[in-house]
């Protein structure tokens, strides 16, 4: 996957890069390389990502509400 789309996602989940850091366990470092392209992101780290993804889901965050309505059409 693309860095910028790394970037859409965590600003979906409303978190910053020191916030998505902590919850995937890696430095905030990491995740602005991973941004812009400078570093490829593990399996684990994808694997973290999509899990806080699922969260937002269940958890009827608003944007994600939104996005399931958009692709419900």
């Amino acid at each position: 996957m693309e860095g910028k789309l790394y970037k859409r996602l965590r600003l979906a989940l409303g978190l910053t890069t020191s916030e998505l850091s902590k919850k995937i366990g890696v430095g905030s470092n990491y995740i602005s390389m991973m941004e812009s392209g400078k570093r490829a992101v593990s399996e684990l780290q994808a694997r973290k990502i999509i899990d806080l993804i699922v969260e937002a889901e269940r958890n009827d965050d608003p944007c994600f509400v939104e996005l399931k309505k958009i692709f419900r059409h």
